[in-house]
């Protein structure tokens, strides 16, 4: 079994080393970064479930559901 991750590492260990500090950065710099704006689908969604709700009691999928239909 040895033999065989030492096969591997000489092959493939150079396209899966990682530089941990590089990764944080990338990771901090990405929660900085401004959002994107909202899609005009997710502005109707909002308030048609807002309405369905206030009409019937049903779960969070078959609100999507119908909101998808009426969309």
């Amino acid at each position: 079994m040895n033999a065989k991750r030492d096969i591997w590492d000489k092959l493939y260990g150079e396209f899966f080393k990682l530089d941990i500090d590089k990764e944080k950065e990338k990771i901090d710099k990405n929660k900085k970064a401004p959002r994107k704006p909202l899609s005009p689908y997710i502005f109707f969604s909002q308030e048609m479930r807002k309405t369905i709700k206030k009409e019937n009691n049903m779960s969070a999928k078959a609100i999507m559901k119908q909101v998808s239909k009426s969309w």
